[in-house]
Parts: structure tokens; C-alpha cells; sequence
């Protein structure tokens, strides 16, 4: 999950519904004083059965940006350490956290307490004294595997490590239950490539060979999909879901086999997330997948969806407008298909799978013939997009794909090979001319002027093993092109017909992070002023990078060695994950960030905050349309398509409104 600033807390929830946080303390480690939350992702919050000032908090790795580009790189205040924190004033007005003693087996000198990921916890409903803990780590000693306390609520806790785990560095997750003193844990977890299932029924001391039930449960997914929940009364009822192998499964004998039925396999949305079961009726469970919340009264037998249109949590990786209507639109979201609005203002879903870009030709004179094209997941080897012409058909089925490997695309040009490196989400842009030329992503760029039937190869392999994840065309020139890649190269080509890119780099821009290569400042976006093609920007993705450098900015791209400035003073040490210019007033520059929007009115020169009445948010794509209407639109990845109106109407009379 993405990364957070620490827990919050509502106190009476059936009434005012309080809020209070972020609480994320000052905690004392080995390394001295250090927030305990800053940077991490929240996995798992135990409270105390009698006591709900007493609770046990644990964290894993958060990641950030788009593409992901992980949290290290903080450098003030340093990350949080991972592990299990407890608190036992959490009621209290400022609560405090104590970090507990787990996992040492990668501890940080002169630290003691450990700092390994737990990705769960589950506690005796009963007694909790007795916890049992994940942790993400090595196949050895003191490091990956199950963790047992007897004495939680000790001064000084203890925690045996009573399982090692049979594969490094994998997820698991937790739930059991305590009949009449027996106390039952269950382990879903990604032991294997495909998911394996444990149990214990002596309080966690001793655990299971893998169960016959559950077997390849989240279908080498279990880094994303798994989730585990047993009967409060009943030890040998367990539900259990991961991906289309077993979206959601009921077993009653212990996890030894598991049910399904016809309406679970259609009914449900794949990519299980979540599975509750309510404390005053078992038989009332509660799904959450990526395709939202669903309800059951028979035990998981049937199932209705909870979803409705207060519900607002769609992960949006892109959109695009139409260049006059207010309000056809598409856009591409996360294992959601890509969704289109309507000139009338209902939305539907377009098209299945993974949507990941989404371009609209901007010579449509009407919203009934509209050429519009959008990518699903893309890998090495199966690679392209699709497209339609008409909004009537923009239904799934209709959507004609381009590139290679992928059933039913027809050959363009892109080629696929086992040694390419792709984005999952791998970059769809357009340029101009009639039709729009369009540019996609490998680790080469490739080009078509004819709507993605034909699509040559206009740049080399950019950087050996490394994908092409942004592209940026000229409005103005369609032979000024820029391209950045997942390592944090930006290149650039002027000439029309040209077939290879310079690499321009500036010595002075975000590099991979000194302390993990892997954890680069990808080049997020690259975009044109709209009438000189000899200036524009490119934002960088990642952390530990000074503020004010997250965006750069040339102005003589025509030379074809550009100089390159920082141009990011007001935008903190935050990701930005896509900009976009006003094409009426090209000094105005609008930023989406891991934490909302920013906007220049001088080029780049200096940035304020933009995100009036918008929730603190991930945005991972912003677009204006320049009609008549004028429209400032934001892609948030986990609250929907936002809307305001662009500047220079004054900042006090304008926010985002949820659309």
C-alpha cells in the first residue's frame, strides 16, 4: 500500500464520529528518536479486547509515486522503523508508542529492536497476551516466518520465532479464534509461488504441514492478493480469497477443502483484499476486493455489492477529455477497466482488465464519431493498446487492439521479446496533426501517423533494461520529442524522420537512490508549451530529492543539447506524477503530486498549493480542456475524477469538486 503519516482514531463513531490524528509519535530506538510511522504503511492495528487504550500497531514498506518508486529517500524526518509498536494510552489525547523487541535478525547498529516488515498480526480474542506476527524477511534464524508472544502486555514482551519461512521476503496474513480455551490460528501466505495455507491449534506454538485446502489460492499473487478469516465460534469454519483461483472459498473442515459457487465466481470481484465476518452474526460476511464492498447472508453462499455513489475509491491511472464537450471523458483504472463519461454525465465502464493510459483525438468536431485509444497491462511480451471511433462503440468487445502478443491485436510495428522491458502501465501519448500522432512505450518509443495501424520504432532501446515511462510531444512541432525512463534518463530528438533520441540528461537531476539502485527517480512526465516547442518541463518520481527539484525545465530544445534548470520551488520533497500546460496561457503549469496539486503561474519559476476542498490524495494524471467550458481535471488514484476551474480565476473562489 502506499505510504502514510500514521494512524488515526475516531471516537464515538455511531454519533459525532471524532477524528484525531495523524498519530505518529516521537519514538526512542538504537538510532535516537525517530517518528514511528513516518514513510510506512500501516498492516495491522490490534486492540486489546477489555482495554482499548492498549493496542499493538505493526508496519511494512510503503510505496509512492507512480510508477512505484517506494518511501526510502526520506531524509527529515528519517523513516519510521519497521516492526511492532504498542501503545497503552491510545485513548488519551496524544498517545505514545513503545517498539517492541521482534525480529533482530536485521537489526541496524547500534539499534536492537529490529527493523523487518510484519505484514500482520492476529491476537487470542480472549487473552491478548498471545499474539502471533508475520514478518517479511529471510528463510532464517530471527528473521522471516511466524512470531509468538505469550506475554504481550509485558514491560518487556517476548517473541519466540516459532516458523521460519519456507520462501524469503513473502506476505503473510492472520486470523483465528478461541473456543472454549483452544485457541486456532490460520497462515494464508505466499509460501509458495501460488499460496499455501497453515494451521495451528495451540495457540500459534506449533503449526501445520501446508493444508490440502486453499492450494494455489492467489495464483502467483500473493505479494497482492490474500485474505483470511475464521469463525469466531467454530474453529474448523475458515474463509479464505486471493485471486481468480479462489476469489473467496468457505471451508468447514479445517482448510482441508474448500467451497465456492457459481454466483461467488461471477458475483464477485477478483483481487481479494479483505474478508469479515460480523462479530454478532457469523453468517453476515464482508467482502473488499478491487472491485469494492460486498455483503453476504449466508455465510458466502450469495452475495450483493455494498458499492453506491457515495462510495468514491475508484484508482484512476489516467484520463483524457474530449477537446469541446464538458463532459465525455475516458480513463484508465486500476484492474477497473477503463471508464468513460458520457456527454450526458453517466459514467460505464468501456472496457475490462487493467486500464492504464487513456488519449482522445483532439480533431473531433462531435461526441458521436470520436477516435479514442487506451492500453490495459503490458509486459514484454504482449504489448499495445486498443481503440474505437465512435462513442456508440466504445463498449467491451469493440475496442480493436494494436501491437504484439496479445490475442486479436493486429500487428502495427511493436514488437515483443523476452529480453524488452515494459511498463505495466506502459505510457500512451499523442502529438498533433489530423489524425493525432500517437506514441507508446517499450524501452523504445514508437510512432504512427495513421491512428496505430502502422507504428515505427523512432528511437534505439533508450537505456538497456530499463522502460520508457513517459513521452512528450510537441503541440506545436511534432518532430520536438521528449522521452524519460524508469531510471531517470530523459531524452530528447528535433529532427523530423528521426529514428534515434540524444540522451540529455542534466548532471544535476534525481538519480537512482544512493542507498538502492532499484528505488529510482523514474521521469514521470514530460510536456511542451504549446506554441514554442523549444521549452519544456519534465517531474521526477521518488523522495530524498531536494525541494524545488522534482520538476526541471529547458527552453532551447532546438539546440539538441538542452540546458536544463530545476524549476520546482514550492513543490516539497514529494513525487510528482504528472503535469500539464493551460494551452491558452502557456506560463500556467499544474502539477499532480503524491499529495495533491500545484500550480505555477510564471513557468515554473515558483509553485503554491492548488487542492482546495480536494481529500489529501495521490493524483496520478491532470488535464485541461481548452473549450469554451475550460476544465481542470485530476486523476486520483483511490477517490475518483476531480474537477475545478483552471486559473486565473482567483484562488479563494474556486476548489475541486468530486465529479
Amino acid at each position: 500500500s502506499f505510504f502514510g503519516v500514521g494512524l488515526y482514531r475516531i471516537d464515538n463513531a455511531s454519533t459525532t464520529a471524532n477524528l484525531t490524528g495523524p498519530i505518529n509519535p516521537l519514538v526512542t530506538t538504537g538510532l535516537g528518536n525517530i517518528e514511528a510511522f513516518t514513510g510506512r504503511a500501516v498492516s495491522e492495528i490490534l486492540v486489546h479486547p477489555t482495554d482499548p487504550a492498549t493496542i499493538f500497531v505493526s508496519t511494512t514498506a510503503g510505496t509512492g509515486s507512480n510508477p512505484s518508486n517506494g518511501s526510502v529517500g526520506f531524509t527529515v524526518p528519517p523513516l519510521g522503523m519497521l516492526g511492532i509498536y504498542r501503545s497503552t494510552n491510545a485513548t488519551s489525547a496524544t498517545p505514545s508508542f513503545t517498539k517492541l523487541t521482534v525480529a533482530t535478525g536485521v537489526s541496524l547498529p547500534p539499534d536492537t529492536t529490529g527493523n523487518i516488515a510484519f505484514t500482520d498480526m492476529a491476537m487470542d480474542p480472549l487473552n491478548a497476551n498471545r499474539i502471533v506476527a508475520w514478518a517479511n524477511g529471510a528463510a532464517a534464524a530471527n528473521n522471516g516466518g511466524i512470531y509468538l508472544s505469550t506475554n504481550a502486555l509485558a514491560g518487556v514482551p517476548t517473541f519466540t520465532h516459532v516458523l521460519t519461512t519456507t520462501t524469503a521476503a513473502v506476505r503473510g496474513e492472520l486470523a483465528g479464534n478461541n473456543v472454549a480455551g483452544t485457541v486456532t490460528f490460520y497462515l494464508a501466505g505466499g509460501e509458495s509461488t501460488n499460496g499455501r495455507l497453515r494451521r495451528s491449534t495451540d495457540g500459534g506454538a506449533t503449526w501445520s504441514a501446508f493444508l490440502t485446502g486453499g492450494v494455489d489460492f492467489c495464483s502467483g499473487q500473493c505479494f497482492y492478493d490474500i485474505a483470511v478469516a475464521v469463525h469466531p465460534a467454530d474453529a474448523n469454519i475458515v474463509h479464505l480469497g486471493g485471486s481468480p483461483t479462489l476469489a473467496h472459498g468457505r471451508s468447514t473442515d479445517g482448510g482441508t477443502t474448500f467451497t465456492t459457487n457459481a454466483q461467488t465466481a461471477s458475483g464477485l470481484h477478483v483481487d481479494t483484499h479483505a474478508i469479515a465476518l460480523a462479530p454478532s452474526n457469523p453468517s453476515v460476511v464482508y467482502f473488499g476486493s478491487d472491485g469494492g464492498i460486498y455483503r453476504s447472508n449466508d455465510a458466502g453462499f450469495t452475495w450483493a455489492s455494498l458499492n453506491n455513489t457515495q462510495f468514491r475509491a475508484t484508482q484512476f491511472q489516467s484520463l483524457a477529455l474530449h477537446p469541446t464537450d464538458r463532459e465525455l471523458m475516458i480513463g484508465g483504472t486500476q484492474d477497473n477497466g477503463t471508464e468513460l463519461k458520457r456527454p450526458d454525465g453517466t459514467w460505464f465502464r468501456a472496457d475490462f482488465g487493467d486500464g492504464g493510459y487513456a488519449v482522445i483525438d483532439q480533431n473531433a468536431t462531435d461526441v458521436v464519431n470520436v477516435t479514442m485509444y487506451h492500453t490495459y497491462f503490458n509486459q514484454s511480451t504482449a504489448k499495445g493498446f486498443s481503440k474505437v471511433t465512435t462513442v456508440a462503440g466504445a463498449t467491451e468487445g469493440n475496442w480493436q487492439g494494436f501491437g504484439c502478443g496479445f490475442g486479436g491485436f493486429i500487428a502495427n510495428g511493436i514488437t515483443c521479446g523476452v529480453v524488452d522491458t515494459t511498463l505495466f502501465y506502459a505510457p500512451l501519448t499523442r502529438g498533433p496533426g489530423n489524425p493525432n500522432t500517437l506514441y507508446f512505450g517499450s524501452n523504445r518509443v514508437w510512432r504512427s501517423a495513421d491512428g496505430g495501424t502502422t507504428m515505427p520504432a523512432v528511437s534505439q532501446v533508450l537505456v538497456a533494461g530499463q522502460a520508457v515511462v513517459s513521452i512528450g510531444v510537441s503541440p506545436a512541432n511534432d518532430a520536438f520529442r521528449l522521452a524519460g525512463t524508469r531510471n531517470g534518463r530523459v531524452f530528447m530528438s528535433n529532427t523530423a524522420g528521426a529514428t534515434t533520441m540524444t540522451d540529455v540528461t542534466n548532471p544535476g537531476m534525481p538519480v537512482p537512490h544512493p542507498s538502492d539502485a532499484n528505488l529510482r527517480r523514474a521521469v514521470t512526465r514530460a510536456i511542451f508549451h504549446p506554441s514554442d516547442p523549444n521549452t519544456a518541463w519534465v517531474s521526477f518520481g521518488g523522495y530524498g530529492v531536494a525541494a524545488g527539484q522534482h520538476v526541471w525545465k529547458t527552453t532551447n530544445l532546438s539546440g539538441g543539447a538542452a540546458t536544463w534548470v530545476p524549476s520546482g520551488t514550492g513543490i516539497p520533497d514529494v513525487p510528482v506524477n504528472s503535469m500539464t500546460v493551460d494551452p491558452a496561457q502557456g506560463n500556467n503549469v499544474y502539477a499532480a503530486t503524491d499529495i495533491g496539486v500545484f500550480a505555477s503561474t510564471n513557468g515554473g519559476a515558483n509553485w503554491f498549493p492548488y487542492s482546495e476542498s480536494l481529500p489529501r490524495v495521490a493524483v496520478f494524471d491532470i488535464a485541461l480542456q481548452n473549450s469554451t467550458t475550460r476544465v481542470l481535471r485530476i486523476a486520483t488514484h483511490g477517490r475518483g475524477i476531480w474537477e475545478r476551474t483552471p486559473l486565473p480565476v482567483p484562488v479563494e473562489l474556486q476548489s475541486f469538486d468530486v465529479k
